[in-house]
């Protein structure tokens, strides 16, 4: 496999810490210097093994299984996959409302949302499943307010359980400490709305 990242846009958000998009895709992640210092030398042309032998040499370490790992994560969020061709409303995934309730009442929010109707866990599982039977790799969550439900968290699992792309879309006034903390752990990005 030769990797190429060369199109991808970069972005340092400080702390060493840095924006990752490919713009084609589209996905994006967050990695660290060490993760940017592999897409670097993803140019098309170097080999896994090779990309390995280099960050090998630089720190004195094999680093083989960290690149190919580090790698296999990116492709997984979508990554390599810029240079095919996206096939006209080819299915990738869906964006659910996993309740209408929500624990605020904006007034530019387009839903109308606060109460009413709610899918039971199961229907949600079934339409999770569906997703990957017909080969989609993302679920969006969002409502309403995700988190006022009882069962959010078992609802996120069930999507990872199935390998999906997990994308969370919360107003974060329910995250306290300990919610962050389990989301810190679960491999899920969080989209926190600041309309105003």
């Amino acid at each position: 496999m030769r990797p190429n990242l060369s199109d991808l846009h970069v972005r340092d958000i400080g702390e060493g810490y840095f924006l990752i998009l490919d713009p084609d895709v589209p996905t994006w992640t967050v990695v660290n210097r060490d993760g940017l210092e592999i897409i670097e030398l993803c140019d098309g042309k170097k080999t896994v093994e090779k990309i390995s032998e280099i960050i090998s040499k630089r720190y004195g370490i094999d680093a083989y299984e960290i690149v190919l790992s580090f790698l296999e994560s990116l492709e997984k969020l979508g990554f390599f996959k810029s240079s095919r061709k996206i096939e006209l409303n080819e299915f990738r995934g869906v964006a659910i409302e996993v309740t209408k309730k929500c624990n605020l009442s904006c007034v530019h929010c387009y839903l109308s949302a606060g109460q009413g109707f709610e899918p039971e866990f199961e229907q949600i599982c079934y339409l999770l499943d569906e997703v990957k039977r017909f080969g989609g790799n993302s679920v969006a969550v969002g409502g309403g307010e995700p988190l006022v439900r009882k069962d959010w968290m078992d609802i996120l699992e069930y999507a990872l359980s199935l390998d999906l792309l997990v994308v969370i879309g919360t107003n974060g006034t329910r995250i306290k400490e300990d919610t962050a903390k389990r989301l810190s752990e679960m491999p899920v990005k969080v989209q926190i709305s600041l309309d105003g």
